[in-house]
């Protein structure tokens, strides 16, 4: 099957290589202004959930004051929160997919966790009224960034086959 080239119809041409200037390049700065916003966000996120990730590990190896044993439910919770904290805080500091995912995946995660688990420490609403506010500005930067998106390249790339032909 023979490549043929696009007939330059599809609305998802790259005009920033020709363009060049102060006019150009400040057209370039502002377009992605949500998409930047999103990468320091997911950024800060990411030092925040490090640090919480850092807490429990902490919690977990390093217990304050007498020696007691955690209920098996809480240590095990606690345990494998730990492992995903870090891990979402990699992914959202790469700025990934996968990281917002996990991420949000970890936040309800620890919600539920700390609404149901019977003495799970940081419970109850308190991490509810945290992690809410924080989902819900992650949705609304990633919503405003692929909206911006959209916009100025035009729509989303169409699918290879029509591109390259059938």
């Amino acid at each position: 099957m023979a490549i043929v080239p696009s007939d330059r119809s599809d609305s998802f041409i790259d005009r920033e290589v020709i363009e060049v200037g102060p006019a150009a390049e400040r057209r370039r700065r502002a377009s992605l202004r949500w998409a930047i916003m999103l990468v320091v966000y997911m950024r800060a996120l990411a030092v925040l959930w490090m640090l919480l990730g850092l807490v429990q590990w902490s919690n977990l190896l390093l217990p304050a004051g007498p020696t007691v044993a955690l209920p098996e439910k809480i240590d095990t919770t606690s345990a494998i929160l730990a492992v995903i904290d870090v891990t979402a805080a990699a992914g959202l500091w790469l700025a990934n997919p996968w990281g917002g995912v996990l991420w949000l995946v970890t936040a309800f995660g620890e919600s539920l966790a700390a609404l149901l688990v019977p003495g799970y420490p940081n419970g109850g609403w308190f991490t509810l009224s945290l992690y809410a506010p924080l989902v819900l500005i992650y949705f609304v930067l990633t919503y405003l960034a692929s909206r911006e998106t959209e916009i100025h390249y035009g729509g989303r790339p169409q699918p290879l086959l029509r591109r390259f032909g059938k």
